[in-house]
Formats: C-alpha cells, structure tokens, sequence
C-alpha cells in the first residue's frame, strides 16, 4: 500500500533504522537500544513515578492487578513527547506499515513485584479483522529500568506476526532490554507481559502507533487541548491524526482539520 502522504521520517532515518525495520519483518519484533538519552530517562521515570502516585492497579487479571497503567500520557504531561516522536522509532513503523500512521495509545505499565504473567495475546485484536491481513499497527515499549526475565520483560513468540492461528500457550522469548531502549513488536505478535518476580517494580512507557486510516485506541482529539497541539512542530501535529488521510479522510467542514489550529503556517 502507498503512503496517503509524504512520511513524517526522512530517507535518512529510515536508512539508519534499517537493522530495526529487518528484525520487526522477520520476527514481529526488534529493539533499538539507547534510543532514549540519560536527561529525557531522568525526565520520564519521575513522570511515571509521578502519575503512578495518582494511579490505583489494575482491577482486571488482563490488566494485572499489582500494575499501573496511567493512560492520556501526552495530555497530561510533555515529558514524554521525545517518546512518541523518537525518529527512529517512527522510521521503523513507517517503513514497517508502509502507509500514513498515527498515534493511537500512550500509557504507563508498571509491573509491582508479585505480579503474575499477562495472558498472551496479539494488540491489533481491538480490529475486527481474520487473520491472516497486512500489519495495521505497531506497539512501542519503552524500559523506563531494565527489562529483565526476572522482573517481567515483555514475552514475545517469534514469528507469530504471521500465523493464521493464535496459540495462547505458544513457547516465549523475554524481551530483555536496558533502560532507555524501545522494543517494538507488529501488533499481530503473540505477546504478554512477564511475572515480576523481583522486589522493585518494573517501569515502561506503551506508546502505539496504527494506520492513519484506523480508528485510534485513545481519542487523540480529546486527550489533548488543541491550543496545546497548535504550539506543536507540523509533524508533530500529523503524527496526533490533526491531517487528512488521502483526499478526504478526516475533514473538517470540507477542509483539513489542520485549520482549526490557526497558530500554524502551511
């Protein structure tokens, strides 16, 4: 499928996150390590301390009841904005997903000590969709501290991007990863969350991403306060869904909805 529209990541970036864009076709999943600076980690692992002081856990066995998940993260706090616009992590899913994307979910998963392994799972379920169909979305996961087996790394099945069926006792890998890495996985990879059986909590940011022409996870448009996202840059902006797939797709009175946004030029 070709783009709707020119791609927010440049030749460049998507050359240079090549490696990454290889292992998410092959394996469903990839990580890239030090994508996130020591300064923004800092910034991001107080927001999450901050948000899960002001979040109850879970109340589901899916949502793990001794984790936290805070939602709306980029309406509530601009210390994750270097998460959700990471050029290389939207180089990936633009290669990846080969079309227009835009965001779809932020949230905070915080898994306590105790907490049991999630049920496997694929994220794209929420699209009503047989499988086998052509990737729709792609899931980011940022190690706010390591990511290790002992304190509930991500499980991924290799390969199950592909499959037609869904084993939900399918073997696992743990996607073991140090703090300020992102693992990215298709969201049609069987995947769930590890046990924690450690004493200290293990922090992550979900930041999804999905085809422009999709349905977002989270109502990006209410989440945020459009004076808020007129002071973002253009891309910045496109990435929220504040653009028009193809001719027509998400106007506004006959026009982009980018006009509702007058503080921006172009």
């Amino acid at each position: 499928m070709a783009m709707a529209a020119r791609p927010i990541s440049t030749d460049e970036e998507r050359a240079a996150a090549s490696a990454a864009i290889d292992d998410l076709a092959r394996h469903g999943f990839c990580v890239i390590p030090d994508a996130l600076g020591s300064d923004h980690l800092a910034r991001a692992r107080r927001e999450v301390d901050r948000l899960n002081s002001e979040t109850p856990p879970s109340a589901s066995t899916f949502g793990g009841f001794q984790t936290q998940r805070a939602f709306n993260l980029l309406g509530r706090s601009r210390s994750f904005d270097p998460l959700a616009c990471s050029p290389a992590v939207v180089a990936t899913v633009e290669a990846h997903l080969a079309d227009q994307i835009q965001l779809s979910e932020t949230s905070t998963v915080t898994l306590g000590p105790g907490e049991a392994a999630q049920v496997l799972h694929h994220d794209d379920g929420c699209y009503p969709l047989a499988r086998p169909h052509p990737p729709l979305m792609v899931s980011a996961m940022w190690a706010i501290d390591d990511f290790t087996e002992e304190n509930g790394a991500t499980r991924v099945v290799p390969g199950s991007h592909l499959w037609t069926d869904v084993d939900p006792e399918s073997p696992t890998v743990p996607l073991e990863m140090p703090a300020g890495s992102v693992g990215l996985w298709d969201g049609r990879l069987i995947h769930g969350g590890g046990a924690n059986h450690s004493t200290e909590p293990r922090r992550g940011v979900a930041v999804l991403y999905a085809r422009a022409w999709l349905r977002q996870q989270e109502n990006q448009y209410l989440c945020l306060d459009p004076t808020v996202v007129a002071g973002f840059d253009r891309s910045f902006q496109r990435l929220l869904g504040w653009s028009l797939y193809g001719p027509h797709t998400g106007i506004v009175g006959g026009r982009d909805p980018k006009h509702l946004l007058p503080s921006i030029d172009g």
